[in-house]
């Protein structure tokens, strides 16, 4: 029951700081000063490359550019449901492929690092979802960042946050190992609608995010009922 209560007045500070944000972010967001822009790269490929494809989409990208070979680079894999459905989690051959990669470019240390979510085991997950196989055929070490030797530090942003700290007024904390290594982020296609807390979940963030009224999708599932 205080998980729920906490959950929730969690929900309420994001909805709230998502509202009292939404003007000010189109303007903001225009005026900073990024380091450098993000690039998209596209590749149609099949299952008999799809390793070697994604080798080749990451150099379309210029990933060695962003990621210093000299540091550790953790590889956060994403499991959104435990149960083998490879479409809402990371993908086995993403994360084999993306491994494969940064081996044969230099980057000698890989992580592999899992969160901890309301709805997820992830140590049945990535059995499940087979990152714990892969992991362990290129001897990548694996970490589960919720684990009480696993430490967590708050972390002080260099620049400016819009809304992380009115959801965390406490700090916005991080695991200390995150501090000074390379990493990538391994995606994921998910139906935000698989359990009702996480739908709302998700749309918190969402809604934390948006920067139209109009875009908003649970202010008009709110209103219609």
């Amino acid at each position: 029951m205080r998980r729920m209560v906490l959950y929730h007045e969690w929900v309420d500070r994001a909805i709230a700081s998502g509202l009292r944000m939404q003007e000010k972010a189109t303007s903001d967001m225009t005026a900073y000063d990024f380091p450098g822009k993000g690039k998209v790269a596209v590749l149609k490929t099949q299952p008999e490359t799809i390793l070697d494809d994604i080798g080749q989409v990451m150099k379309m990208a210029g990933y060695e550019e962003a990621l210093d070979k000299t540091l550790d680079t953790l590889l956060k894999i994403n499991i959104s449901w435990q149960t083998w459905y490879p479409a809402c989690s990371t993908a086995p051959w993403q994360l084999e492929g993306a491994i494969r990669q940064l081996r044969a470019d230099g980057y000698q240390r890989l992580i592999g690092a899992h969160n901890k979510t309301v709805v997820v085991d992830a140590y049945v997950g990535e059995k499940n979802n087979k990152h714990k196989y892969v992991v362990d055929k290129y001897d990548v070490e694996n970490v589960h960042l919720y684990e009480p030797e696993v430490e967590w530090v708050v972390y002080k942003p260099k620049g400016e946050m819009m809304v992380l700290p009115d959801i965390y007024p406490e700090g916005i904390r991080i695991p200390k190992m995150f501090m000074g290594k390379n990493m990538i982020q391994l995606p994921n296609r998910e139906d935000p609608c698989l359990h009702d807390d996480h739908w709302r979940n998700e749309e918190c963030l969402r809604r934390a995010a948006l920067r139209s009224t109009s875009l908003d999708p649970l202010r008009h599932r709110r209103d219609a009922g």
